[in-house]
């Protein structure tokens, strides 16, 4: 089944919303030791835009905000930076003992280069 609203705010305030449901009900099965086995999946799909809305995104604003690196950062990545601000890509770059910095979500915070891991020491 399918729903969906679409609402229209002070003529330019525009929010639209459809969901589908889609409901898998399996066919009872009975097994010779007397177990029946049936199950339902349920699959959701929401899909939201919206043009000048805080609530929803547009398309275009959605796609943006998933590549801004705040956003990346926000679902726990990390950025490695040289002390002259370069990104570090490999530990190959830093010298052990050198100092770096990692950007985290809320904050950044200062680290010093001990050694490779065995995982970069293997490729």
């Amino acid at each position: 089944n399918s729903s969906g609203s679409q609402h229209l705010y002070n003529t330019n305030i525009q929010e639209t919303k459809i969901i589908n449901n889609l409901l898998y009900e399996s066919e009872n099965k009975f097994f010779t030791n007397g177990i029946k086995n049936n199950y339902n999946i349920l699959i959701k799909n929401l899909n939201s835009d919206g043009k000048n809305s805080t609530k929803y995104k547009d398309k275009l604003q959605a796609e943006l905000s998933a590549l801004n690196p705040k956003s990346i950062l926000d679902r726990g990545y990390a950025i490695a930076t040289a002390e002259s601000g370069k990104i570090i890509h490999s530990p190959k770059e830093l010298k052990s003992g050198a100092l770096f910095n990692v950007q985290l979500s809320r904050g950044i915070m200062a680290a010093r280069k001990e050694k490779n891991t065995e995982m970069e020491k293997k490729k």
